[in-house]
């Protein structure tokens, strides 16, 4: 009896009007700036170069009903990577963006610029990586234009760890973004 009135206690509480206007979500798709090359030193010490993919998706989290709100993220990048003098091979990085962001108007408005900051965690997936599991680093900065439900914005990536151990890699990029907001 007494768990039906706990459960009964949640539903109300997550489906509360005042409570559901704390969270404001962000989903998003967008387009890296630059190429997505790497170079590696393959087999017989040479230099392969690798054409990755540039797009991510992912979605931030505005967390109170402040101007100034913590925010919680997850982002994924797919990484396929493809070379016409080497083998193939895939390292994708789920990552989670950790920062504040800055509602410049209150926000109620149907329009609204969102700056925002924040340092990411991450972990890579795919081939090759099941010997090394260490975080992958990286930060981030940008900005979010939102009119009533639609978004655009850029952010600015800065990676800090190597994800390709021995191979040269980007060392930031502009990520550019369409998206929706609830």
């Amino acid at each position: 009896m007494q768990s039906r009135y706990y459960l009964l206690l949640l539903a109300a509480w997550l489906l509360n009007a005042p409570a559901a206007a704390q969270l404001e979500y962000h989903p998003y798709f967008g387009l890296f700036s630059g190429d997505a090359q790497i170079s590696l030193i393959g087999d017989d010490d040479g230099v392969d170069v690798f054409d990755g993919q540039r797009y991510a998706v992912g979605l931030d989290v505005l967390v109170g009903a402040g101007q100034l709100a913590p925010s919680v993220g997850l982002l994924f990048r797919p990484g396929r990577y493809e070379s016409p003098t080497a083998e193939p091979f895939s390292r994708h990085r789920l990552q989670l963006p950790l920062g504040l962001a800055y509602r410049v108007l209150p926000p109620a408005f149907d329009i609204n610029l969102v700056p925002s900051v924040a340092i990411i965690p991450g972990l890579a997936l795919g081939d090759g990586v099941g010997e090394d599991r260490s975080v992958d680093w990286s930060g981030r900065i940008g900005i979010r234009l939102c009119i009533d439900w639609f978004t655009c914005g850029a952010h600015y990536f800065r990676t800090f760890t190597d994800p390709f151990p021995g191979g040269e890699h980007e060392a930031g990029r502009v990520l550019y973004t369409v998206g929706a907001r609830f």
